[in-house]
């Protein structure tokens, strides 16, 4: 399963070449951590990775199941290791080819890096040396980087010219026009390649194939990153918050999404891709079966996410909460205002005002709820979604303060922001 973890043969070579230069445990397990994302399916069974490591089930989803196998990233790297020794994680070609890659890897950084210089730093003459590898583009010039990055003393001088760059650049950030690479990451694969490497061997000529499959998890999470357009999904969120028809909700989607698609669409994959037409929208994923969703089963799925508090990340339904209740507020006070003044000798509280006096009774009531605590602990949002609701009823009816349940049972608006 380790051995086929990857989605291709490329993340197999970037491991060996981590294992190749020796690393300890510790870094290798973040390196897998960083190099496997999102979910891929194998023969009968669903991984996905996540924080904890590896969650592993038979059937086309794991994500939440709380029976999964969990193999920890430090596990999964020694079992590797392993696998490596007996020579059965990778093909003697991958084998073969794990230190190039990496070498080429770096070439593309660097030629993005370095085509990204402003006049200034060019005119400074900082990584000069990359100056001299012309070519007909992209391709050649990485390539012939690529041939380079194997000369030591071409290394140590572009060593010591990209430090003095980086070195530059933390203080002139107008030294690079665009500001998305990663000097420090750069910096440690310069260092990494002059590491004392050891050797693997395999007899194995290909890897033994298994069929895979788009898991339920990679669906449901490409989903949940809303249309191509702009506040796509907050716009899709708050759609299927209202009380909506299927047919409404359809035609919705429809509408939201129109036609198009994207690349990257599943667990970041590169052979992988979403598009979306008036039939529904459509899956793919190098050696995988496609999927196709109408609109009707999407709504429905998208409805089930809302409702399982899976669409939102917790920091964007945070986000959302704290926007609908100021929203709300807002317009309490704005209803308020518009009320005719009434003498009275005992004004009547307004429900802004009952709902500031009785939340600190309830926040401290269910923060000490033990089921709640319980469901937080195990990190599983839609338990937690679950028993917080639960404790908010329990904190309210075990108060014994009459105005409190009379609100809470009578006024929609007042149980509504409590759950909130």
């Amino acid at each position: 399963m380790l051995r086929l973890g990857g989605n291709t043969d490329r993340q197999r070579e970037r491991v060996v070449a981590a294992f190749e230069k020796q690393k300890t445990t510790a870094e290798i397990a973040e390196i897998l951590k960083a190099l496997y994302h999102g979910g891929n399916g194998l023969g009968s069974v669903s991984a996905w990775y996540a924080e904890d490591g590896i969650h592993l089930s038979h059937g086309k989803s794991v994500r939440y199941d709380r029976s999964a196998q969990v193999i920890s990233w430090e596990s999964a790297a020694e079992r590797i290791g392993e696998l490596l020794e007996s020579g059965q994680f990778a093909s003697n070609v991958e084998l073969a080819e794990a230190a190039g890659y990496e070498r080429s890897l770096l070439a593309e950084k660097l030629w993005y890096l370095y085509h990204d210089f402003s006049e200034e730093a060019r005119e400074a003459g900082y990584s000069s040396c990359l100056s001299e590898i012309r070519g007909n583009g992209f391709p050649e010039e990485t390539r012939r980087l690529t041939e380079q990055l194997n000369d030591p003393a071409f290394r140590q001088t572009l060593k010591e010219e990209y430090a003095a760059f980086w070195t530059a650049y933390q203080q002139d950030r107008d030294l690079l026009r665009f500001h998305y690479h990663r000097p420090r990451e750069i910096w440690e694969n310069l260092k990494d390649l002059d590491l004392p490497r050891r050797t693997f061997s395999s007899d194995l000529s290909q890897v033994p194939t298994v069929q895979h499959f788009i898991t339920e998890d990679e669906i449901d999470t490409a989903m949940t990153g809303g249309s191509s357009f702009a506040g796509g999904k907050g716009r899709i969120y708050a759609f299927f918050m209202e009380n909506h028809t299927d047919k409404e909700k359809v035609r919705f989607l429809k509408d939201e999404y129109g036609i198009g698609g994207r690349s990257h669409a599943l667990s970041g994959a590169t052979h992988s891709g979403e598009d979306h037409d008036g039939k529904g929208l459509h899956y793919k994923k190098q050696d995988c079966p496609d999927v196709h969703l109408n609109w009707e089963k999407v709504a429905k799925r998208i409805t089930s996410l809302v409702q399982k508090g899976r669409y939102l990340t917790e920091q964007e339904q945070a986000q959302y909460d704290k926007i609908q209740a100021e929203k709300d507020l807002a317009e309490e006070d704005a209803i308020q205002a518009q009320q005719p003044e009434i003498e009275e000798e005992t004004p009547k509280p307004t429900l802004r005002e009952q709902f500031e006096q009785y939340k600190p009774v309830v926040t401290a009531a269910i923060s000490e709820d033990t089921a709640y605590r319980n469901a937080c602990g195990h990190f599983d949002r839609e338990n937690a979604v679950i028993e917080g609701n639960a404790a908010v009823r329990r904190a309210v009816l075990g108060s014994k303060d009459m105005e409190l349940i009379r609100l809470y049972s009578d006024v929609p608006e007042f149980r509504q922001r409590l759950h909130r």
